[in-house]
């Protein structure tokens, strides 16, 4: 006889996690489709691709300026969190030395 409620349940965490999953696959699938795209509509063409060349540098320098800003946000939210600031200079010192017994007798 056929069950008609599923066998396991999932938390509701699981399956936000699959669905995020799955809106991000999705996202990339997106991106690349996009780009070949791209790619098909500049063909050989040299002007064209000149504009997509163009185009893709200056997306590069955006995704670039996203993970600067996403970084200084980490070291903020860590500073708050540790309620310290993070020093620009950190000197190292050399572990202490230990003299051996051989060392005392020779």
């Amino acid at each position: 006889m056929a069950i008609k409620a599923p066998m396991y349940e999932f938390d509701s965490v699981v399956g936000d996690a699959c669905e995020e999953i799955a809106a991000q696959n999705k996202l990339i699938g997106d991106a690349w489709s996009q780009f070949y795209k791209c790619m098909d509509l500049a063909g050989s063409t040299l002007a064209k691709l000149q504009v997509l060349l163009s185009s893709m540098i200056s997306v590069e320098h955006q995704l670039q300026d996203v993970d600067s800003e996403s970084a200084s946000n980490v070291v903020a939210d860590l500073q708050t969190y540790f309620g310290c600031a993070v020093p620009n200079h950190i000197e190292i010192h050399p572990p202490p030395t230990f003299v051996t017994k051989e060392e005392e007798r020779g």
